[in-house]
């Protein structure tokens, strides 16, 4: 849960009582919030020494978020003591705006002021962890920007919190698969362990034959059909309780698996089955032991109430579409005709080898995202619309109408060396995404 403090500060000579309504209001709007811990201060503070004393006292909660509302004008000492006090935490400054008092012929709360005042001084020191907000909460905007800030900042805390497991490594030559993990722990978040495929088939084979056969049934209610040999139907619930019981073991947030060869070596199985199901119930796993491309679905994940899906940029037609396409791992959830997902044989590897989950995607609104390792992180971002196909294909496609340029989108991709794995989110909450990547630190680039 995200630990959110709340504090107003003022000035003597300006209307804090109005700021004290005003306050009130904010603090009532905050507590309906269930997926945040409110730590609150419930009068304007406007003596130094009592503003001091509230951030030392407020500090000992562990913020993850301190929304500091500019109920008036306050001292610029107040802000360094913030930050004297305050490490490692989003600042989020809310300013407010004149208020209209017949017969009243003073400024009444001067918050703007203090807001220009504050960000110059955070100009100055290099200090971009900040967001602003300004506007009361008569404004529906203003609830839609607080909402998305503390949406982002809870998707950083997750993913500081998170552990990775990679299973196998990378698939040969995908040299981006990999992270230099110290500056991706520091800069994303997420612990980094390793699981060798010997270690998780011995696992697989241990998995008592009724969980397995159980397994099977709940999986053909899933898909419209299923061509895979029984064989390769087992081994596919084998692999995925395996990797059910490691996570549950381990506090696995997500996997990275070497999806190919190694898997049809030595256990004759192709697992975008696997795959499909585990991110069809929100375990999320990446094919190919894409750590980044990981990252970006558990990002996603937090502001989709629907599985994501990580995928090939295969082309972009005359007429402006982009298609997406992946051998065989998208969600059922994900499908455009429930009763025409198929398991069957692997669309690219051939050979009756099993298990690809053959379907094309969804109609519908959806963002294409993209974490990039760089100096700083960057963070591709684009929206549009799934439509109808343009053609037949096996494994799993959707042709997607962008609201902006796929000239640029291709631009940018290539000028900026963007890894080939993208990752769609059907309802996204494109905003907070935004500002997600703004908090972090990262380079949007938004097509």
């Amino acid at each position: 849960m995200l630990n959110v403090c709340f504090m107003s500060i003022g000035f003597p000579n300006f209307r804090y009582d109005i700021a004290q309504k005003i306050l009130g209001k904010s603090l009532e709007w905050m507590r309906q919030n269930e997926s945040i811990n409110l730590i609150e201060c419930c009068k304007v503070l406007i003596q130094e020494e009592d503003i001091k004393q509230e951030f030392i006292e407020m500090k000992k909660a562990n913020p993850d978020v301190f929304i500091l509302q500019l109920g008036t004008y306050s001292y610029g000492s107040a802000l360094m003591m913030y930050l004297q006090e305050i490490k490692d935490v989003h600042l989020v400054l809310w300013s407010l705006r004149e208020p209209m008092i017949p017969d009243y012929p003073g400024l009444p709360l001067n918050s703007l002021c203090a807001l220009n005042m504050y960000t110059s001084f955070l100009y100055r020191m290099e200090i971009t962890d900040f967001s602003v907000v300004y506007g009361g909460l008569e404004e529906k905007k203003i609830h839609k920007k607080l909402s998305s800030i503390l949406k982002a900042c809870a998707i950083k805390k997750k993913l500081h919190q998170a552990k990775f497991c990679v299973v196998g490594g990378r698939v040969p030559g995908f040299y981006l698969s990999n992270v230099d993990e110290l500056k991706f722990r520091q800069k994303i978040g997420p612990e980094i362990i390793n699981l060798s495929i010997a270690s998780l088939i011995q696992r697989a084979e241990s998995i008592e034959v009724s969980r397995v056969q159980e397994d099977i049934k709940k999986t053909k209610t899933l898909v419209g059909c299923i061509s895979a040999s029984e064989e390769s139907m087992e081994k596919t619930s084998r692999v995925y309780l395996a990797l059910k019981d490691y996570a549950k073991e381990n506090q696995i947030t997500a996997y990275a698996l070497k999806c190919w060869p190694d898997f049809q070596e030595v256990y004759n199985l192709a697992i975008c089955g696997v795959v499909s199901k585990l991110n069809n119930e929100g375990l999320l796993a990446s094919c190919e032991g894409d750590v980044t491309g990981l990252a970006t679905m558990l990002i996603q994940q937090e502001l989709t109430d629907m599985p994501v899906f990580l995928t090939d940029l295969v082309n972009i037609s005359e007429e402006g579409t982009v298609k997406l396409w992946h051998c065989g791992a998208a969600a059922p959830a994900l499908a455009r005709d429930k009763n025409k997902v198929c398991m069957g044989e692997h669309p690219t590897m051939k050979q009756g080898l099993g298990v690809g989950v053959n379907m094309d995607l969804m109609p519908g609104k959806l963002t294409v995202c993209k974490l990039s390792e760089g100096d700083p992180y960057r963070l591709l971002i684009c929206e549009g619309e799934c439509i109808e196909p343009d053609r037949q294909l096996t494994g799993n496609q959707g042709d997607i109408k962008l609201i902006g340029s796929t000239d640029k989108l291709l631009e940018t991709i290539v000028e900026k060396g963007i890894e080939h794995h993208y990752c769609i989110a059907y309802n996204c909450d494109t905003d907070s995404l935004k500002i997600f990547g703004k908090i972090c630190g990262f380079e949007i680039l938004e097509v």
